[in-house]
């Protein structure tokens, strides 16, 4: 549950000495809500109880305890019950509290003040009492439905139960207060959920209008527009954003991915060129722009070439880091020998490290296998017991049909990790390729003990007993697995292709194979 932000206040009392002075000066008073001390009458309750808030502001609730008790020896009042249920709350004596702020909420709606049912309402939530703390909040808003502290603790409560009903009470809010942020931001979380883009473009401008030099909101109305599909007002937007705030990156880096996406390649050349000399010393907006732009040109090799030639024009600069990025780019393309000689150049430090195994990573997810491992295997000696980097290898070996060393650096992996099902399956696999049976069976049997329904787990298994020639094993694995997976396709065909193989039980393998299809 989040948070719920309730005030505890004895602002109710904050003028409580001037209050009684002109009870003596006048000959008559009409009491209201925010008078509690006028309310009290016994002169001795009175005098304890302006005591007890003196300590009370001192900030020292043992002593104004004391004072609130004496005062209630002399006159059971609401007003003392409630001021003393505040302070043994403060020094976290919960139940003794609610004994004695329930007698003040017992007061009728005409006279009760607001803010004894809202620390009503904060104490039954500390006690775990949500419905009572809600049924308190609903009567303060029954007196006063313009009372904003129920309104806003009264919508973070149900948030999480109903939040139509959450989004009705800050609505409510945002029309008695528009500039509230709490409230805006909660309903833009609201309707941006239900991607209603509408709607969240009107908060996010409502909020755009109460903070005009917050750039993050800004920022992040481009990114709706962005979502949205309308980019040519992501465009206006950030073309203001630049002339507004131009010594900012990330709207500069927002350009430079439409401009790549529109293949406007010169222009998001330029813009690079901006936001390096903007950085300057700022490593950390270098490598972004840096990242960005690599990772496109992976895959794109018409800015491919253009980012090389911005590299280069980097490298006559001196800009050590751009040499990283080239190295990484023309891996693409490059013989192994002249990319050995760029590597040699490449100063190994922490950062370049970081950059070239989070590329070896990107290049593996973009299907360029051999390049992840060139990286990998040049970077190795420092990332022995990375989990990550032993799995990316293991995997680019397994595609790329090298199982000796899949098996070498997936059994690392497992080493490093070794509760992961996919992964015993990996080994599996690789090992089953190299025709070792036994140990295969073996990593596939380790995995269904972690998860005995795992479904590529079974799969696996099936198509290694098969090929080892344990049928009898093999057809009772695939009898049980179907009953699990009754209509997984790949079970009925691997199963059906075994039987055929040995041209046993033909009729039930040409129902599966139709079942399969």
């Amino acid at each position: 549950m989040k948070k719920i932000i309730l005030l505890i206040v004895l602002v109710l009392y904050g003028c409580s000495q001037k209050a009684v002075i002109e009870k003596e000066q006048k000959s008559e008073v009409i009491p209201t809500k925010s008078d509690p001390i006028i309310t009290i009458k016994n002169l001795e309750a009175k005098k304890h109880f302006i005591q007890g808030l003196t300590y009370s502001l001192q900030d020292l609730p043992e002593k104004a305890i004391i004072e609130f008790q004496e005062a209630l020896i002399f006159e059971d009042n609401p007003s003392i019950n409630f001021a003393l249920a505040v302070q043994l709350y403060k020094i976290n004596k919960i139940d003794l509290s609610l004994k004695y702020l329930e007698k003040a909420i017992t007061l009728p709606d005409s006279v009760i003040h607001p803010d004894f049912l809202l620390i009503a309402a904060q104490i039954y939530l500390t006690k775990g009492n949500v419905n009572k703390a809600i049924s308190q909040l609903e009567r303060i808003i029954k007196i006063d439905s313009t009372n904003l502290d129920a309104l806003y603790n009264l919508a973070q409560i149900i948030e999480t139960r109903d939040r139509e009903k959450s989004r009705i009470y800050y609505e409510k809010i945002i029309s008695i207060q528009p500039d509230n942020r709490s409230a805006l931001e909660s309903l833009l979380n609201y309707y941006y959920e239900k991607r209603d883009y509408d709607k969240s473009e009107e908060l996010l401008k409502n909020l755009i209008f109460n903070e005009p030099y917050e750039l993050e909101l800004r920022l992040r109305l481009v990114g709706l527009y962005r979502e949205w599909g309308k980019e040519d007002s992501a465009k206006v937007l950030l073309n203001e954003i630049n002339e507004r705030f131009p010594d900012d990156v990330i709207s500069k880096l927002y350009l430079i991915e439409i401009n790549i996406d529109e293949k406007k390649y010169s222009e998001a050349i330029t813009l690079v060129r901006n936001v390096i000399e903007l950085s300057k010393d700022n490593q950390t907006d270098k490598i972004s722009v840096y990242d960005y732009i690599t990772s496109q040109s992976i895959k794109d090799s018409v800015l491919r070439k253009n980012v090389n030639e911005l590299l280069i024009e980097r490298l006559s600069k001196n800009d050590t880091l751009a040499l990283t990025y080239f190295f990484i780019i023309n891996l693409i393309e490059e013989s192994n020998n002249q990319i050995d000689k760029l590597f040699s150049k490449i100063e190994l430090n922490d950062t370049n490290l970081d950059i070239l195994k989070k590329f070896s990573s990107q290049l593996y997810i973009d299907g360029k296998y051999q390049q992840s491992i060139f990286i990998l295997k040049k970077i190795y000696s420092r990332f022995e017991n990375d989990f990550n980097v032993n799995v990316t290898l293991g995997q680019a070996y397994l595609v790329l049909e090298d199982y000796s060393n899949a098996v070498y650096y997936l059994k690392k992996s497992a080493e490093l990790s070794s509760n992961n099902p996919e992964l015993w399956n990996a080994i599996s696999y690789a090992l089953g390729k190299l025709k070792k049976y036994d140990e295969a069976i073996e990593y596939s049997e380790k995995a269904l003990s972690i998860d005995n329904k795992n479904k590529n787990s079974l799969i696996n298994l099936g198509l290694i007993l098969d090929d080892a020639g344990y049928f009898d094993r093999c057809d009772s694995l695939y009898e049980e697995a179907l009953k699990i997976y009754p209509d997984e396709p790949t079970l009925l065909n691997n199963y059906a292709y075994s039987l055929a193989k040995r041209k046993v039980n033909l009729d039930k393998a040409l129902v599966m194979t139709k079942k399969s299809l």
